[in-house]
């Protein structure tokens, strides 16, 4: 399964992937949109952009993200200067 990073919001759903063993990749949306415009697809709609993620997970094969206990999450949240 492959999410964009939205800003904290797919945390959520990635976490519950986690905790039922649902290999997930967490990418960058700056080269997805990159990867679109690569292929030609300029217009942005979500049919186009479930599609495009799909395409971009098949040919990048992103690595999955891995487990990340509740104490390294919050030393991240502190590092990276959010308080999610």
């Amino acid at each position: 399964m492959v999410f964009e990073a939205t800003g904290g919001y797919e945390r959520t759903f990635v976490d519950w992937c986690h905790q039922h063993a649902v290999p997930v990749a967490v990418v960058n949306t700056r080269q997805v949109r990159d990867f679109a415009r690569g292929i030609g697809l300029n217009a942005k709609t979500d049919p186009i952009d479930a599609f495009v993620l799909n395409r971009f997970a098949d040919v990048v094969r992103s690595a999955t993200s891995a487990w990340k206990s509740e104490a390294h999450k919050k030393l991240e949240a502190r590092w990276l200067g959010s308080d999610q």
